[in-house]
């Protein structure tokens, strides 16, 4: 496995909406699939990475910012949210220019095994929490669409349906001009 082996699959593949299995120490490199998700996340310019948006069947997913903070978790199991919550616009990697305001917890505790196996219980706030639980969904085979309302949905789908009509008109007019 390497960096060239994790391409995005394609946002009506059944794989992102199944439950990914477990993942498995004795089988997997623990290592190799957390850096690899990072470099590819880091590429995508994204904030978090699940193994399934790359075709990987296991329980993983990564989140970055810059070089300050790195996480893999691995086979992470959701332990509470706060009753607080925040809208904000969320995007995903695997359903590239579409945005939704969505409402989510403020803050969410995750147990989950690191790199090396060893449990972890970390509670992340704010954007982490908004990122981890995004994630957290593709661990589940669901994906953020499924959080919004038809009529919201419908929506964004429509203004990025014009946003891609608007684009090719502009790229066939700088072709005529040649």
């Amino acid at each position: 496995m390497n960096l060239g082996d994790l391409e995005l699959i394609p946002f009506g593949d059944k794989r992102l909406n199944e439950a990914p299995a477990r993942f498995d120490y004795e089988k997997d490199d623990a290592e190799l699939v957390s850096k690899l998700l990072h470099e590819k996340c880091n590429m995508l310019n994204g904030a978090g990475l699940s193994a399934n948006q790359v075709g990987l069947d296991m329980q993983v997913f990564t989140m970055v910012y810059g070089e300050e903070f790195k996480r893999t978790l691995f086979n992470p199991l959701l332990v509470s949210v706060s009753e607080e919550t925040c809208i904000e616009k969320e995007g995903c990697l695997s359903f590239p220019g579409l945005w939704l305001s969505l409402s989510r917890p403020s803050e969410a505790t995750f147990q989950y095994t690191d790199v090396e196996g060893k449990e972890v219980i970390e509670t992340y706030t704010s954007v982490a929490a908004r990122v981890a639980l995004h994630e957290y969904d593709h661990m589940l085979g669901k994906n953020f669409t499924m959080r919004a309302s038809k009529f919201k949905l419908d929506r964004a789908i429509k203004g990025l349906d014009k946003k891609v009509k608007r684009f090719k008109r502009n790229v066939k007019g700088v072709r005529n001009v040649r």
